[in-house]
């Protein structure tokens, strides 16, 4: 508020009043500010939810597996994220979108398919190195691991339609994906222990990126 309130009275000391603004440029402005913060919190929330959920059904050791087992795979979610960040960068300067859009994906994919293999294979050594307990972890890390392949599909989807400003069908998957891997979740735990919250992961993105496939098609990009 403090921020707020001295930035405001430097804009007043620059000559720049509200009179001048466009408020119809304002107005979608808010409008696409307000969809993103909906997107980046329904997309965030199972990081934070799904730890506490996995101590409430199962015990502390099952959650420090989790926990152990994200934070690994949270490396491959790097590569999709730095990818899609500037292909939005890329686009946002007017960059032909699609011919950026397949270029980002194939160099993405190049890079992230052998850091998948080098995890689904050794991914159990590295989790005994950490802890001999987080060995059990394993089959959670393969799903996670797996799953970033369709998570890669669902970011750069993301960074090309904030560019085309289609805020509305990223507030529809995002919904999605959060539904799923939470309501998954909440059901898979109980039955197959913590490698059900992998299972979740695994569908909620797989399912997302079906959808992308479907939107890819009928837009006429492939």
């Amino acid at each position: 508020m403090l921020a707020a309130t001295f930035s405001f009275f430097v804009i007043l000391r620059n000559n720049v009043r509200l009179t001048d603004m466009n408020w119809q440029f304002v107005r979608e402005s808010i409008r696409y500010s307000i969809g993103n913060y909906a997107i980046g919190l329904l997309m965030a929330s199972p990081i934070y939810v799904l730890p506490l959920m996995i101590l409430s059904q199962l015990g502390p050791t099952d959650a420090a597996s989790y926990y152990i087992a994200f934070a690994v795979a949270s490396l491959l979610f790097i590569v999709p994220t730095a990818f899609s960040t500037s292909l939005f960068i890329e686009g946002s300067h007017g960059a032909t979108l699609k011919t950026s859009t397949l270029k980002t994906v194939k160099t993405m994919f190049i890079l992230l398919l052998p850091l998948v293999f080098v995890l689904c294979v050794f991914g159990r050594d590295l989790l005994l190195l950490i802890g001999r307990e987080y060995g059990e972890a394993f089959g959670l890390l393969q799903l996670m691991a797996i799953s970033s392949l369709f998570f890669s599909i669902l970011s750069i989807f993301f960074s090309v339609k904030r560019v085309q400003k289609d805020i509305g069908i990223l507030i529809f998957l995002s919904l999605i994906s959060f539904s799923l891997m939470i309501g998954l979740s909440f059901l898979l735990i109980p039955r197959f222990g913590v490698v059900g919250v992998g299972y979740s992961w695994l569908v909620s993105y797989g399912t997302c990126a079906g959808f992308i496939g479907l939107a890819v098609v009928v837009e006429g990009w492939a």
